[in-house]
């Protein structure tokens, strides 16, 4: 699985030839590996090796270790200032939801992939009682209405989230 935000793919360990280019959170078979390097099977059959600085391995999705609040927080300041793209997922660019379900699934969590559902499942916090990791939703009519927009409490009255703005672009810390 990709760990960092992108990672080329290469067609030697010794990474001189430069291949495709990967997202964060994509997940190859594993074939085999160097020091260095781990060779993976690409969806047209053939292989490929990506750097270990830039993956881990996992026997299955179980195998992800369960993280902490932080742990989320720390995988999303990973893409501070990448800009907002619409129904995004990936290192390219994310939206606001699909940023809190790409880290979360990064982790082996799975959660809906848009607010308006997110908000309608876990358990309701209060304010005072939230942790790293924890979800904030926002909705029209003073909070009253649709939920419109999704962002990850990063502890310390701070949030992280990738907002939809022309003035500020990019997940940012506030």
């Amino acid at each position: 699985m990709v760990t960092s935000p992108t990672a080329f793919m290469y067609q030697t360990p010794s990474f001189r030839h430069k291949d495709v280019e990967l997202s964060f959170n994509t997940k190859l078979p594993y074939l085999g590996e160097t020091k260095h390097a781990y060779r993976v099977l690409k969806p047209d059959g053939k292989h490929a090796w990506i750097k270990k600085n830039d993956a881990a391995g996992y026997k299955s999705k179980q195998a992800i270790p369960a993280p902490t609040g932080e742990d989320l927080v720390a995988t999303g300041k990973q893409f501070l200032g990448l800009h907002y793209l619409w129904a995004g997922m990936s290192g390219f660019g994310f939206d606001c939801s699909g940023f809190t379900f790409t880290m979360y699934q990064s982790h082996g969590i799975t959660i809906p992939r848009d607010s308006s559902v997110q908000a309608k499942h876990g358990q309701p916090v209060d304010f005072a009682e939230m942790k790293p990791g924890d979800l904030l939703f926002f909705a029209h009519d003073q909070g009253k209405g649709n939920v419109h927009h999704v962002a990850m409490y990063a502890g310390n009255g701070m949030m992280i989230h990738s907002p939809n703005s022309k003035k500020r672009r990019g997940n940012h810390s506030r």
